[in-house]
């Protein structure tokens, strides 16, 4: 694949994953209802979901600045994608196992 469509996945997972990020920050029991599946885990907790707004945001600026500065795009890449499929491992239904 063209090195540009990896440059645009890289910009718009940076751009969702900061909305998400702010999102959760500015009006966090907002957002606690509006994701499906979330009810579901557990009852709100206003701080929890915030400090997970804040790793979305550094997430979001791991990949947009890893597209604007390819001699570190590789750890700045690798560190929210290995974090991220972490998370879905664990919120799929269960994920693996260890609820």
């Amino acid at each position: 694949m063209p090195n540009s469509f990896y440059l645009t996945l890289a910009v718009l997972l940076g751009i969702a994953a900061i909305a998400n990020g702010a999102f959760m920050l500015i009006a966090p029991e907002s957002w606690y209802l509006a994701v499906p599946g979330v009810t579901t885990t557990g009852s709100f907790n206003q701080h929890f979901v915030r400090d997970i707004g804040l790793i979305f945001l550094l997430l979001g600026g791991a990949f947009l600045l890893g597209a604007a500065r390819p001699h570190l795009r590789i750890l700045l890449w690798a560190t929210p994608s290995v974090w991220l499929a972490g998370h879905a491992l664990f919120a799929a239904d269960g994920g693996l196992g260890l609820t």
